[in-house]
């Protein structure tokens, strides 16, 4: 009983003692925003090592911090972004540059539909998904899909 208690003590204290170390890159990135004006909230998730806010994104972009430092912190941090379309015209209403928003694009998680359908390529002229058990019933040019069975198709008739 005793044991259980320090577990969940443990646990319930262990997140927020849990500070994420930050790269010396990512303290350069840091003082890079600090010199640009950014705001304290900001430089100390920077200096943390923590994912940025798309709204951070966007201040540092209004601040004229550069892209490449922008990008190395965002890569660094190996955050993943969900765009909508209207956080994209935000962003780009905010100056976020396209190189910025290709790459928190690719971030992004894959999204996909479940239409309910199997898809299958369509079958290529001429060609049949028959099994290769069925050869002897294929005609004479074989493995054509019946396209060639039955007769010649050239020369005289």
């Amino acid at each position: 009983m005793k044991t259980s208690r320090i577990l969940l003590v443990t646990a319930l204290l262990l997140p927020g003692a849990m500070v994420v170390a930050a790269t010396p890159a990512q303290l350069a990135n840091a003082e890079a925003a600090a010199a640009a004006g950014a705001s304290s909230s900001m430089v100390s998730k920077m200096r943390n090592g923590s994912a940025l806010t798309l709204a951070d994104i966007q201040d540092l972009a209004r601040l004229r911090v550069p892209d490449d430092t922008t990008l190395a912190y965002i890569r660094s941090t190996k955050a993943s972004y969900r765009l909508t379309t209207e956080a994209i015209d935000a962003l780009r209403a905010g100056g976020v540059s396209d190189r910025v928003l290709d790459y928190l694009l690719l971030t992004g998680p894959l999204e996909t539909v479940d239409s309910g359908r199997i898809y299958r390529p369509a079958p290529a002229r001429g060609y049949s998904y028959r099994p290769f058990r069925t050869a002897p019933g294929l005609g004479r040019f074989g493995g054509f899909g019946g396209q060639h069975r039955g007769g010649h198709h050239g020369g005289r008739h």
